[in-house]
């Protein structure tokens, strides 16, 4: 009985994803113009794993926004996620264009970190995610994880963590 709920759970779930990508496609292809209609469509897409269809979407909301940094770190993103996970050289280049332009935006500088784990330094990785951490407010989000990934960069480069000094208070964060 708990397998057949488990599955018409997830048929349940798969539908409900299905029709909200097709009806973010519709509502883009309505409102071709509407930045909010094309990050609809990226949302419903990534959700539905259909990775083809997030970055098209994210590059139209781009091109509509003339480059905004925050859309471009979730094309960053989306990429990433299309290759299981792995910062590809396509996407740290857009990353590095990003932090030129907006150098705390938070989805590119938690990018750039990862891409720097992934290469296994992490020192860097640590360096960059405390800066993060620095600028975040501390009911972001992402700061869980973020303080579980810099703990697990500093385990697997044999840093001590009391060698980087606590993060300075950042604009969200000094009062």
């Amino acid at each position: 009985a708990e397998i057949a709920a488990a599955t018409t759970k997830a048929q349940e779930v798969a539908s409900e994803r299905t029709t909200a990508l097709r009806e973010a496609r519709a509502l883009a292809a309505e409102t071709p113009d509407d930045v909010g209609a094309w990050l609809q469509l990226a949302m419903a897409a990534a959700a539905g794993g259909d990775s083809a269809t997030e970055t098209m979407a994210l590059e139209q909301a781009e091109r509509l926004t003339g480059g905004d940094p925050a859309i471009r770190a979730l094309r960053a993103e989306a990429m990433a996620r299309a290759a299981d996970g792995q910062v590809t050289i396509p996407a740290r280049q857009l990353i590095a264009e990003i932090l030129a332009v907006d150098p705390v935006e938070p989805r590119a500088l938690y990018l750039s970190g990862l891409a720097a784990y992934q290469d296994e330094d992490y020192a860097s990785a640590v360096g960059i995610w405390r800066r993060l951490q620095s600028l975040s407010s501390p009911d972001a989000p992402w700061m869980t994880l973020l303080a579980e990934n810099i703990d697990d960069a500093a385990r697997s480069g044999g840093i001590d963590p009391g060698s980087f000094a606590a993060a300075p208070a950042g604009p969200d964060r000094a009062g």
